[in-house]
């Protein structure tokens, strides 16, 4: 009985290491940098030269960048509208209002007012709070409104607040036309004018929902000094006016008395 014939193992032919060569600075538009790692076509290429498959490397796909731009645009649009609004309400073009709507029932139309264009009523899509007035876009919904009370909310009541710019124009308006129409009168303090100063400070603190410390409202001697000329000019003409009309009554009553 013969033996049987050794077993001969049968190597596997390792693929012989392929090295793809640079373009050199002659070669190429740009000589590429050391280290620089070769693109996914020249390793296939130099791989099937070899006779080795090469899988393509995974990768992930990469992230679209519509919504990205497009809430960018969104947000650039907001910011403009809301910058008009407040142009505008300066300048007396809009106004604000309570919301009405039964459709708007979000907690937040309880401290802010919706904007609107003065002379056909039309929202413009911008809401003004009542507390700082400050004006913020309400076109995509409530959620920065929101997020504004829970930054800005009546929190700290022993704490002072700033005055708004607007409530505190409203404030030196009011006492310059103080000052213009009750300069050097004996009943200052319960004249109808002062009167109506304070009734403005209480009704600027009921606005900011907080104590408003009254040297923050408090204006300038010049800020206040600059309004009062042209309300007393105003006020010597109007006088005029009257007292001219008023003698002109009496002179024709005198006519109507001798004619009979």
């Amino acid at each position: 009985m013969s033996a049987p014939a050794p077993r001969t193992r049968s190597r596997r032919r390792k693929a012989p290491h392929v090295t793809v060569p640079l373009p050199g600075p002659g070669e190429g538009d740009d000589p590429p940098p050391l280290g620089k790692v070769l693109e996914p076509e020249n390793r296939r290429e130099g791989a099937a030269a070899a006779g080795v498959s090469v899988q393509p490397p995974l990768s992930s796909p990469t992230p679209s960048t519509s919504s990205e731009s497009s809430s960018t645009s969104n947000s650039c649009a907001g910011d403009l509208l809301v910058e008009e609004s407040v142009r505008k309400l300066w300048a007396g073009e809009y106004y604000t209002s309570p919301q009405k709507k039964a459709s708007h029932t979000s907690n937040a139309w309880k401290t802010f007012h919706v904007v609107k264009e003065r002379g056909t009523d039309l929202e413009v899509g911008t809401a003004m709070c009542i507390v700082c007035e400050c004006v913020l876009s309400c076109k995509s919904g409530t959620s920065s409104m929101l997020k504004h009370q829970l930054v800005n909310g009546p929190g700290a009541g022993a704490q002072y607040r700033p005055v708004p710019t607007i409530s505190r124009g409203t404030f030196v308006d009011k006492l310059a036309d103080t000052c213009a129409l009750t300069m050097g009168s004996v009943n200052l303090l319960t004249s109808p004018a002062v009167v109506g100063l304070i009734q403005t400070a209480v009704d600027i603190s009921a606005c900011c929902r907080s104590r408003v410390d009254v040297q923050d409202l408090m204006p300038h001697a010049t800020t206040v000094m600059s309004r009062i000329e042209p309300r007393r000019h105003g006020d010597e003409a109007a006088r005029a006016t009257s007292g001219e009309s008023h003698r002109g009554a009496q002179v024709s009553g005198v006519h109507r008395h001798v004619d009979r």
